[in-house]
């Protein structure tokens, strides 16, 4: 066997694709810090986290690249919602929040978007990670006391296949995500029992253009992405506006996935001001 072959297999042993995900944010300097009144605390709450996303594979979390451009699924080996429903009831402990089953408040964590992409550079690789969480506090009687959507991304640059870097960037989306909902004064506001209006709009992402985001899906399509991925990489978006008929001819002629443009039609939308 040749040189060249032997690196290459040796490189290919690295890519494990399949992996254990773990809770390590890498924030630190400038990272989110919720600060709680203690009043909050007189209010337990169980968290529950559902799953949203439009996935065939529950534990696909992304995909990466290899130095040949083929694309691989990554997957967590470990239950993806248990994972994020204990990551965010620590933090919310952390945090000040009394966490305990069967109370009369319930903070509902739906995951709309959970995925990191490694694509691969000539050294290295660069990872980024897009997480998307509407988070809604209820009564037992089914009321809404507060919602609120909360998009992050974290990237980074680091070693080619590197299940690690996965992991940290990924950690610090979901902090991210999580903490700046909670930070709210408004989720303040709704365990002090104090009315306030629940919101559909995300907090922490620059809306866009459906024209803009037409022009991304096209970009990642010609590159090779499938249509898995790219419903994952839409979900994660706010839109200034909804499609409308006409978005939805173009796109078609685009040869966009269907499935793609419903996760589209299914973004929230925050209109800019001005």
């Amino acid at each position: 066997m040749s040189v060249s072959l032997v690196a290459a297999a040796a490189l290919a042993k690295k890519n494990n694709p399949s992996f254990a995900l773990e809770f390590v944010p890498q924030q630190t300097v400038g990272g989110i810090e919720v600060l709680l009144d203690a009043s909050v605390s007189a209010r337990p709450m169980e968290l529950r986290a559902v799953d949203g996303r439009q996935l065939n594979v529950a534990g696909d979390i992304g995909s990466r690249t290899d130095d040949d451009d083929n694309i691989y699924r990554l997957i967590a080996n470990n239950d993806v919602l248990k994972y994020i429903e204990e990551v965010l009831s620590r933090l919310a402990s952390q945090w000040g929040v009394q966490i305990e089953e069967g109370t009369d408040l319930v903070l509902q964590a739906t995951v709309r978007a959970f995925n990191v992409t490694e694509t691969n550079q000539a050294v290295g690789a660069t990872f980024d990670a897009n997480v998307r969480l509407e988070l809604e506090l209820k009564d037992r009687t089914g009321k809404t006391l507060w919602r609120q959507a909360s998009v992050a991304e974290a990237k980074r640059y680091g070693k080619k296949f590197s299940n690690e870097n996965c992991n940290e960037v990924l950690s610090d989306a979901l902090l991210e995500s999580f903490g700046t909902a909670l930070s709210s004064s408004t989720f303040e506001d709704a365990l002090a029992g104090r009315q306030v209006k629940a919101v559909d709009t995300a907090i922490g992402v620059t809306p866009m253009a459906p024209s803009d985001l037409l022009d991304e899906i096209r970009q990642l399509m010609a590159a090779g992405m499938e249509a898995e991925t790219l419903v994952e990489y839409v979900s994660g978006k706010t839109l200034t506006r909804r499609l409308d008929a006409e978005d939805l001819a173009a796109w078609k002629e685009a040869g966009i996935p269907e499935s793609v443009m419903r996760a589209a039609l299914r973004c929230p939308v925050h209109e800019e001001s001005g």
